[in-house]
């Protein structure tokens, strides 16, 4: 596989099939003959309509994007390695030479190759204007157009039709240069905050302004493996710290499991593991964990989707803590007075009601919960049964009830910002012992620690 070459990713190579049918679609499938000059005069004299143009595209080869950062991010110094390129960046006007458009014709289509070949440059071909998602002014630069490499084109082409085949074919290169700057400049990069979380490069619409800050401030970034994200360089421990909480849980699914699941797998205090243990069994698509005694029943189905995510996390988590207080209560009361509620009507019909009443209050206790269900004790009719589903009920909310105080107090040290808190204690973990991370499949977390294994420069 060649080499990737950043200077030729802006130029242009395209083919075109010079025919009859193709002057022909130029012209709105009028019958203008197959003489390309000819089909211009007669559009000028008829003033034919000029349907179509040919799009000039410029060369991106297979995973451009991505061998165009991981070129970039081969050299110390990329701004002198590319300067044109760079200059281009900077808002300057800048020549791009060695394009070519391949041609494949007849003898048919055109009288004077020179003639002809004017024609198809200033009058055919149109050149984009957008290069990597940025507006571009896009301008031939006429004498720099000369034919090379003509030569006979023996094969038969599914592009030409009988009397095209029976004619002499060719093919030609025809190489010119064009002039191209951005419409509108990239912004100065002096403030690189934005850079302080995980930023995507592949396939962003910001991909040039990423580029020039990287080229304008060598030495600043880290490519990610996959080469995909780059991340700012810290130059101090405080600023390493805050660079790492602000990215440890990007692009995690902020549920209240996965981040149970994290503070399980990165956190060794054997009170927090033993609280939070709760989260890892209620998986919010399987929540079988606690036995119950009938088959396949669903006990308790919470999901809490985005509650991380709350603005005011605190009090969502206060909520349920109220809420699954009261749960227990009342299956605490209940459960010493199940058989006079199985044998009075009216005692049933309270128990059903505030078993309902509890289902409704549960699922509006906060925005972030949804499929909230409590397996449902009024259809069971056997009292042992009942009581061992309100045995392991209590246990179950016992144990929410803990966990959430455990949150709660994670949280508290930081309200605006409750992912911060658990990130920040998270960061001094890593400190304490920071070879074991170095390799860590999180990458914001091997990154963090490499940088404390480091050092910094300010």
């Amino acid at each position: 596989m060649p080499n990737f070459d950043l200077d030729s990713t802006y130029k242009i190579h395209n083919t075109i099939y010079l025919t009859g049918n193709y002057i022909q679609n130029r012209f709105d499938g009028l019958k203008v003959g197959r003489n390309v000059e000819r089909a211009f005069e007669d559009a000028d004299k008829r003033n034919f309509q000029l349907t179509n143009f040919f799009d000039l595209c410029f060369y991106q080869p297979y995973n451009f994007e991505q061998n165009f950062i991981n070129e970039l991010f081969a050299h110390r110094f990329p701004q002198n390695r590319y300067p044109l390129f760079f200059k281009f960046l900077k808002g300057e006007e800048i020549v791009v030479d060695g394009n070519t458009l391949d041609v494949f014709t007849t003898e048919l289509n055109f009288t004077n190759l020179e003639k002809a070949v004017k024609l198809l440059m200033n009058r055919l071909c149109k050149f984009p204007a957008e290069f990597m998602h940025r507006q571009v002014d896009v301008s031939l630069v006429e004498d720099s157009v000369f034919i090379s490499e003509f030569e006979n084109f023996y094969e038969k082409h599914w592009c030409f039709d009988e009397y095209e085949n029976a004619s002499k074919r060719y093919k030609f290169s025809i190489s010119f240069s064009f002039r191209i700057s951005l419409k509108e400049p990239l912004k100065e990069s002096q403030n690189l905050k934005r850079y302080e979380g995980i930023i995507k490069v592949f396939r962003s619409k910001s991909i040039l302004q990423i580029v020039k800050d990287c080229m304008e401030n060598p030495g600043r970034f880290t490519l990610s493996k996959d080469g995909y994200s780059i991340f700012l360089r810290s130059e101090s421990y405080d600023e390493a710290k805050e660079f790492f909480c602000k990215r440890v849980f990007k692009g995690m699914e902020m549920r209240i499991g996965t981040f149970a699941k994290f503070m399980l797998q990165n956190f060794k205090d054997r009170e927090l593991k033993k609280s939070l243990q709760v989260f890892k069994l209620l998986h919010y698509r399987n929540c079988n964990a606690y036995q119950v005694t009938s088959r396949d029943t669903v006990l308790l189905h919470l999901q809490f989707m985005q509650l991380l995510s709350d603005k005011d996390c605190i009090k969502s988590v206060v909520c349920y803590q109220e809420m699954f207080e009261r749960i227990r209560n009342f299956l605490t009361k209940s459960l010493l007075n199940v058989d006079s509620i199985l044998n009075n009507s009216e005692e049933m019909n309270n128990f059903k009601n505030e078993c309902w009443q509890l289902q409704v209050n549960l699922k509006s206790c906060s925005k972030s919960a949804s499929n909230i269900c409590i397996v449902d004790l009024c259809r069971l009719t056997d009292v042992t049964c009942i009581r061992t589903n309100m045995k392991v009920l209590i246990e179950l909310f016992e144990d929410l009830l803990a966990a959430f105080e455990t949150l709660k107090n994670i949280f508290k040290q930081s309200p605006k910002d409750c992912l911060y808190a658990a990130a920040s204690y998270y960061a001094d973990v890593i400190l304490m012992d920071p070879f074991s991370y170095i390799n860590h499949e999180n990458e914001s977390v091997s990154i963090f620690a490499r940088s404390l294994l480091n050092g910094f420069e300010s």
